[in-house]
């Protein structure tokens, strides 16, 4: 990767908590990273802010092992969901990018 590439992330969890999160990582990260996949359990379709298509999480694993990605944000409110996601990423073996919400 090239020392001031941003890192291509991507974002699991796209309600209402992901949305904020997204537009925030957006307009003060956005040089750090770049958002190139968005996953949801619900697919919605197309998002205009990142003008990326929702992805099934199923998918996800295979992505990652592509090369679409190199991280993951998880954009879960639920703390005990976003413990069960970030425990799937773990044996998976997808970094996250934050720990904390």
């Amino acid at each position: 990767m090239l020392e001031n590439a941003p890192v291509r992330i991507a974002l699991w969890g796209y309600g209402d908590y992901g949305k904020q999160a997204a537009e925030s990582m957006k307009l003060f990260w956005g040089g750090a990273y770049t958002v190139t996949k968005i996953y949801d359990i619900e697919k919605r379709g197309r998002d205009p802010w990142w003008e990326l298509e929702i992805s099934d999480v199923a998918n996800i694993g295979e992505d990652y092992r592509s090369g679409a990605f190199e991280k993951v944000v998880v954009c879960i409110n639920n703390g005990g969901a976003r413990a069960k996601v970030k425990e799937k990423l773990k044996t998976m073996q997808i970094p996250p990018v934050f720990s904390g919400k």
